[in-house]
């Protein structure tokens, strides 16, 4: 533990200010703080007084145009969970290697292309999210963070996993869609506490029975499955991930797919669970289907006498449902 610099952190406090970060004013609170949230702030150079903040643990940068850190970040060693998504990392930034009780790391969507070999003296972290970068290869020391419960190498351009991988034995869900694999090592059958492992969208041909006997897998989930590949892309609209529903599509998800039973309807589309203006379009441009009919179910009663999810008669489709005032703006501005 460092000792408080009330200097630096006055310092820190005065930049945070700028950036239009509210701080409490006396510097004793803030080098306190368990959480700091600086996401959003267009943030390309993060001051040195950042490492004057011993007690963080949780730390937001997601949503800047930060390429590197500055050595100081090194004295974030109560740091547990950091998120640098959605920046301008080229490289993996090695000030990250003396985190050491480093738990979660975010680096999704940044244009890595490699991944350094310190990422290995990170032996505590539990979940690794490195969706869409830019990776070609693994370093062999991803195989010494044997306590990772989640890895997400989704979106890259992978074309082989290192054999190493059968080191972490902890690991439960393994993310590998949209990269260019065309086998998975047999050693993957040592992860005895897999989970989920997504393949879809790579030029695998051949699973070893080994993996797919694997004790606790639920779903061997590959892109040949067009049902779950169409059911992806309706989760994927949910969350309104434009990203992963480019890809799905590309990879030919039907926007006009019917999942049926679905919640309190006969069924649904991509189409129905979008919410923003931008998805809306994607999939209007793909000729998702605006007139498509569902009847509602009534909503389950209280009394079981009477009929849960009965017919009620009333028909929507896209265009009738209510949405919000930007979409509903957006609508008026296109004929059908």
């Amino acid at each position: 533990m460092g000792t408080f610099n009330k200097s630096a952190v006055n310092d820190f406090i005065k930049w945070a200010s700028k950036k239009g970060v509210n701080l409490p004013k006396e510097p004793e609170k803030v080098y306190e703080l368990p959480k700091l949230n600086l996401k959003l702030k267009e943030i390309d150079k993060l001051p040195s007084e950042i490492g004057s903040l011993h007690n963080l643990t949780e730390l937001d940068l997601s949503m800047n145009k930060l390429s590197k850190l500055p050595k100081e970040i090194e004295n974030l060693t109560n740091l547990k969970v950091l998120n640098l998504s959605r920046n301008l990392f080229k490289i993996f930034p090695d000030e990250l290697a003396f985190l050491r009780s480093l738990e979660e790391l975010e680096m999704e969507s940044n244009q890595m292309e490699s991944l350094s070999s310190k990422i290995g003296k990170l032996k505590n972290l539990k979940k690794l999210n490195l969706y869409y970068n830019q990776l070609k290869t693994l370093p062999e020391e991803i195989g010494m963070l044997v306590h990772l419960k989640e890895l997400n190498l989704s979106a890259n351009n992978l074309e082989k996993v290192p054999s190493a991988v059968c080191n972490l034995v902890d690991l439960e869900k393994l993310n590998l869609w949209s990269n260019k694999l065309t086998e998975l090592p047999p050693e993957m059958a040592y992860l005895e506490k897999l989970e989920e492992l997504n393949i879809w969208s790579n030029k695998i041909s051949d699973i070893p029975d080994a993996i797919k006997k694997l004790p606790k897998l639920k779903d061997l989930d590959i892109a040949v499955n067009h049902s779950k590949l169409n059911q992806k892309l309706i989760e994927a609209v949910l969350k309104d991930d434009v990203k992963l529903v480019k890809e799905l599509i590309a990879h030919g998800a039907d926007v006009n797919y019917k999942w049926m039973a679905y919640g309190d309807t006969d069924f649904t589309t991509a189409l129905f669970e979008a919410k923003g203006v931008d998805m809306i379009k994607l999939l209007l441009s793909h000729n998702a289907d605006v007139h498509a009919k569902r009847e509602k179910k009534g909503s389950a009663s209280i009394l079981v006498w009477e009929s849960d999810n009965a017919g009620t008669g009333k028909h929507e489709t896209f265009l009738t449902m209510k949405h919000s005032l930007e979409v509903t703006k957006y609508l008026k501005t296109l004929k059908f």
